[in-house]
């Protein structure tokens, strides 16, 4: 019987997701502290919407009119919070790469660096290590690379060649 490599990766897919799923493993609860910050993106037409930074998880009906956010052009991007930060797949006006927000005195967001990314993907698949190191992909550099950045000064400080 010959099985074609599409048909062998979603089986392998299907696989691991069935072993890996398992009705017994419940959420570990999440402790919140006063200094915890809840971040809302919230489309509000036409591809935009505000990122709203909250001090505690919001409820009921919520007027983006009376709120203290920050316009956004791509409100259905993943984010990443990390330390005090808050890392964005676009800044402000749309463009792909990694925006990183912090909560200024006023508790609004505050613009604390970017870095581009490609036109062709965006940069939407980033990860943070640590405090001094992260890592996103962008074909525009090198296709062939994965590219290291520093979280704290948002800028590229390498890369590593796959």
């Amino acid at each position: 019987m010959k099985i074609s490599l599409t048909k062998s990766i979603y089986l392998f897919a299907v696989v691991l997701i069935t072993v890996s799923c398992s009705s017994d493993n419940e959420p570990a609860p999440v402790d919140l502290t006063a200094d915890d910050v809840f971040v809302l993106s919230l489309g509000i037409g036409q591809g935009s919407g505000l990122l709203i930074p909250f001090d505690s998880i919001p409820s009921g009906e919520i007027d983006p009119t009376t709120l203290n956010g920050i316009a956004i052009s791509s409100p259905n991007l993943a984010s990443e919070s990390f330390g005090s930060a808050l890392y964005y797949g676009a800044n402000t006006t749309g463009d792909p790469g990694i925006q990183k927000f912090e909560i200024g005195a006023t508790g609004q967001l505050v613009d604390k660096g970017f870095i581009a990314g490609s036109q062709l993907i965006g940069t939407h698949m980033f990860g943070l290590v640590d405090e001094n190191k992260g890592y996103y992909y962008n074909p525009s550099i090198n296709p062939k690379a994965l590219q290291i950045f520093d979280p704290v000064s948002m800028e590229r400080t390498g890369e590593i060649d796959l």
